[in-house]
C-alpha cells in the first residue's frame, strides 16, 4: 500500500508516522509543520489555523483525508475540504451531533454509564468549586475552569459540569456499521506540573491499562452505544472518569486522538490502516485482544518560559533519537519558531514495564526538555 492520504489539523505529525506506519505516502496539513512532520512526507503548516486549511487543502495533490484535534471543533472546514476530496471519517453533521454533551449524556444513560450532572443554566450551580465551566468547542481541557460564580458571559455552547475525583481515562475504538470494537484504554496525565502543564491542560497518556470484565464490558456498552446512536465510523476516543468500577464519560472525540499513538507502539497495531478500512465498510472481529508488548506513555512538554528555538534543540533531539524505533522527542519546532510560555514545546515519549516506570521516564524525560532551555545559548 502506498497510496496518499492527506492528514489534517491543529497537529498532524502523530497521525502521519501512523500512516507511514500503515504503508501509506502521507501529506499533511497543521498548525506547526514541525520537523519531523517534514520528513514523512509533504507538509504544509498554515499561519490561520482553521481558516487557511481549505485553500490550502485545494493546493494539495489528489487523495482522500483524514482529520485530527481539534478539527471536530469546526464542523464548517470539515464540509467545505470534503467537498473536493473523499472524507475517510465522521462528517459535520455526525460531529455535530456527537460534540452535544446533552445528547451525548442521554446516549450514555442509557448504556448504564452516566455522564457527571450538567447544566447550561449557572442560576443554580454550586460555587464552592466542585463545579467545571465548559466549552462544547474546546480541546485539552484548555478552556476548562473551576467555577466559583462571578460573570458569566453565556458564550453559546458554554455549560456546567461537576467535578468527579478519580483516575482521567481514555478509551480508542474503531467504529463500523453501527458497532464498534474497544482497542484499547489508557491513563489521561492532566495538568502535569513536571510537564509545565496548567492545571486541566492534556499532559499525555499512558497505557494500555489493565481492565477489569466489568470496566471492560461498560465500555464496550458505551462504544457500541454511541457507535449506533451516532453511525460513528473509524477511530474515534471517549473520556472519562473511573471511580473504581464506575465510569462516567465526559466527551467524544469523533477522530484520530492524541492517545492513539501510545496504543499503536504499546499494541503492535496501524490504527491508519483500520481506521481506513472502518471507513470503507471493512467488518471487523466482534472483539480485539491482542496483548500489550510492553506499557508505554507519551507527554506534552510546555515552554516554562518565552523562547525561540535555534538550530541547537534539532541537533539535541537528534543525539537523543539516534538508532531508536520510536522517538524519545517528537512535535520538533523549526528554527526560528517562537513559543509563548505555557504553549506546547514538543512531545517526550517513553516504554517501560509498568505505568508508574513510563511515568518516571517521562518525567526524566520532560526535565531534561526543560533543562536544556533554561541553559542560555552562546553568545
Amino acid at each position: 500500500m502506498s497510496d496518499n492520504l492527506l492528514i489534517v489539523g491543529f497537529s498532524a505529525r502523530a497521525a502521519a508516522a501512523s500512516a507511514v506506519r500503515a504503508g501509506f505516502s502521507p501529506l499533511a496539513l497543521d498548525f506547526f509543520a514541525d520537523q519531523d512532520l517534514q520528513t514523512v512526507g509533504a507538509a504544509r503548516g498554515v499561519d490561520c489555523y482553521p481558516d487557511d486549511l481549505v485553500s490550502a487543502a485545494r493546493d494539495m495533490p489528489a487523495a482522500p483525508f483524514l482529520y485530527t484535534g481539534a478539527l471536530e471543533n469546526h464542523p464548517e472546514v470539515v464540509n467545505q475540504i470534503q467537498r473536493t476530496r473523499l472524507l475517510l471519517g465522521n462528517g459535520p453533521a455526525v460531529i455535530q451531533q456527537v460534540r452535544d454533551p446533552v445528547r451525548l449524556a442521554n446516549v450514555c444513560s442509557d448504556a448504564g454509564s452516566p455522564m457527571p450532572p450538567m447544566t447550561r443554566d449557572s442560576a443554580n450551580v454550586p460555587l464552592d468549586g466542585n463545579w467545571l465551566r465548559k466549552r462544547e468547542k474546546s480541546s485539552g481541557g484548555g478552556s476548562v475552569q473551576v467555577w466559583y460564580g462571578g460573570r458569566h458571559e453565556g458564550h453559546r455552547g458554554d455549560y456546567f459540569q461537576q467535578r468527579l475525583e478519580g483516575l482521567s481515562c481514555s478509551a480508542v475504538f474503531v467504529a463500523v456499521s453501527g458497532t464498534a470494537i474497544l482497542l484499547g484504554t489508557t491513563e489521561q496525565l492532566v495538568g502535569a506540573g513536571w510537564a509545565g502543564a496548567r492545571r486541566f491542560n492534556y499532559s499525555g497518556s499512558i497505557g494500555p491499562l489493565n481492565l477489569n470484565s466489568t470496566i471492560r464490558a461498560a465500555w464496550q456498552q458505551i462504544g457500541g452505544a454511541l457507535a449506533d446512536e451516532f453511525n460513528l465510523q473509524g477511530l474515534f476516543n471517549v473520556d472519562a472518569i473511573l471511580q473504581g468500577d464506575r465510569l462516567s464519560p465526559l466527551e467524544v472525540n469523533p477522530r484520530y486522538s492524541a492517545s492513539i499513538e501510545v496504543l499503536e507502539r504499546a499494541l503492535g497495531i496501524a490504527a491508519v490502516t483500520l481506521h481506513v478500512e472502518a471507513c470503507q465498510g471493512q467488518r471487523f472481529s466482534s472483539t480485539f485482544d491482542v496483548p500489550p508488548q510492553r506499557i508505554c506513555g507519551k507527554a506534552v512538554c510546555y515552554a516554562q518560559r518565552d523562547v525561540t528555538i535555534d538550530a541547537r534543540f534539532p541537533r539535541f533531539v537528534l543525539q537523543q533519537n539516534r538508532a531508536l524505533d520510536w522517538p524519545t522527542i517528537a512535535d520538533i519546532p523549526r528554527v526560528g519558531t517562537f513559543i509563548r510560555r505555557g504553549r506546547p514545546l514538543c512531545t517526550v515519549l517513553a516504554e517501560g514495564p509498568d505505568p508508574g516506570a513510563v511515568e518516571s521516564a517521562l518525567q526524566r524525560l520532560a526535565a531534561t526538555i526543560q533543562g536544556f532551555f533554561d541553559v542560555p545559548a552562546p553568545v
